[in-house]
């Protein structure tokens, strides 16, 4: 039987550790970004030691942003968004076109992607593993297997607003069937129902549900492995790398199960949640956080992100 879990132990499992580096040092994939930068803009490398550094990025950004390109971009922005000039004084500023945005973003709906998704059948579909309707997942077993196979269980993204599983493609599941391993799909509540860590709680359940159950679909419930992008990488990393949730004492058998993971698949995923901690990584302490944030740590809006609840 074929089947090659390590590949989906992905490079962002290492390219995280980078991004704890001092921030006057360029770390990770963004000393690359940095060092086109200053080919582009060698005025920008302010003590001329060859490396522009977070806080030297920032600055230059800053200039550019009060020089006349700056000035000219927002007078263009001013033309096709009239209503991001809040104070109606005839000027667009940086911090109005920026509220402009994010509000835009806010009044969105989330982009569940639910219903344009092509659905996939399952041939084990929707099975439950809580009461929430989002409490579900959809397996594929490996057809005429002599001996328990493998599993890889994909996560779906969305930033914890959106996203189903629905979302995985076939030729996904085709690949892994073939190779012998055996596809779960999974969904869990977004911050619609709660924040953190329900969703992260809710992956571990379905993973001890698919252990308590592996005998019934031929699975071994030793040779697990978690994937997905966005929000699905972030749970699978927490997956990984937190401490099992198994109570070897309860009296639920499923939640006796272990959640440990022999590899996590990260695609687009965030080494942290936390805005404060990428304030002082990148040297930027007015960085804003994105919208799908507040909801996610259960603080009101972006401007309770100083409150030590959005640290995650």
């Amino acid at each position: 039987m074929k089947y090659n879990l390590a590949l989906l132990l992905c490079s962002s499992l290492i390219a995280s550790a980078g991004f704890c580096q001092e921030s006057e040092r360029p770390a990770g994939a963004s000393s690359d970004r940095r060092a086109a930068l200053l080919k582009r803009f060698p005025e920008s490398d302010t003590n001329k030691d060859g490396i522009l550094s977070a806080r030297e990025l920032a600055a230059h950004l800053q200039k550019q942003r009060s020089g006349p390109e700056g000035k000219e971009r927002l007078k263009q922005m001013l033309k096709r968004f009239p209503k991001a000039d809040a104070n109606k004084d005839g000027e667009l500023s940086w911090q109005e076109a920026r509220d402009y945005q994010v509000a835009k973003a806010n009044n969105r709906s989330p982009q569940t992607r639910r219903n344009l998704a092509p659905k996939v059948v399952a041939p084990v579909p929707d099975v439950a593993y809580g009461d929430h309707p989002l409490q579900r997942f959809d397996l594929w077993p490996v057809p005429d297997a002599k001996q328990p196979t493998p599993l890889v269980i994909f996560i779906h993204g969305g930033g914890f607003r959106g996203g189903d599983k629905s979302l995985i493609r076939p030729d996904t599941i085709d690949k892994f069937l073939e190779a012998g391993v055996a596809v779960a799909a999974m969904n869990y509540r977004l911050s619609d129902s709660g924040p953190y860590p329900i969703m992260m709680h809710d992956a571990a359940r379905g993973l001890q549900t698919l252990r308590h159950r592996a005998d019934q679909w031929n699975i071994d419930p030793q040779r697990v492995v978690c994937f997905g992008g966005s929000a699905g990488a972030g749970i699978s990393l927490w997956l990984a790398f937190h401490d099992d949730l198994a109570d070897p004492n309860s009296d639920d058998p499923v939640a006796r199960q272990s959640m440990r993971i022999v590899a996590a698949g990260a695609m687009n995923g965030q080494p942290a949640y936390d805005i404060h901690l990428f304030r002082v990584w990148f040297g930027l302490p007015d960085l804003q956080p994105g919208p799908a944030l507040p909801a996610f740590v259960g603080i009101e809006d972006e401007s309770d992100s100083t409150s030590p609840k959005s640290a995650r």
